[in-house]
């Protein structure tokens, strides 16, 4: 009974788009405003049409047919969503990694890893040799 269940959601999701990272991103945002829209603002009208708005969009996403266009859609998030991911992850290896310092450098966007507690040193980027200051 499982596997026939199991079959036809396949075949019914066979040539739509199903969950992305945009997808992803908004499900996660109306799961945030949800549990603060209930704690802080009071369970507010707009705050609950904007939550089934967001879930009627991530609905339409996922199961479309237009499968060009979402990723299009798609392309177009991660490309402004990026820089915002880089920076995080250098937060994270900076916070983690007690021996090396990491920089990105500022003509490649490569991630450079350096010792610490040299002081300021010149770090020069392997893939454009690009020079740079920075204390380690």
């Amino acid at each position: 009974m499982l596997n026939k269940l199991k079959y036809s959601f396949y075949r019914f999701m066979n040539g739509r788009y199903g969950l992305d990272q945009l997808s992803l991103a908004l499900l996660i945002i109306t799961f945030v405003l949800s549990i603060l829209g209930g704690i802080f603002i009071g369970r507010s009208v707009w705050v609950s049409l904007l939550i089934y708005a967001l879930n009627l969009i991530i609905i339409y996403r996922v199961f479309s047919k237009k499968i060009r266009i979402r990723q299009q859609e798609n392309m177009k998030f991660m490309r402004w969503i990026k820089p915002i991911q880089n920076k995080l992850k250098l937060f994270q290896l900076n916070l983690t990694q007690k021996q090396y310092k990491h920089y990105q450098c500022p003509q490649c966007k490569k991630t450079l890893r350096v010792p610490r507690g040299r002081g300021h040193i010149e770090i020069q980027c392997p893939r454009c040799h690009t020079a740079f200051n920075k204390r380690s």
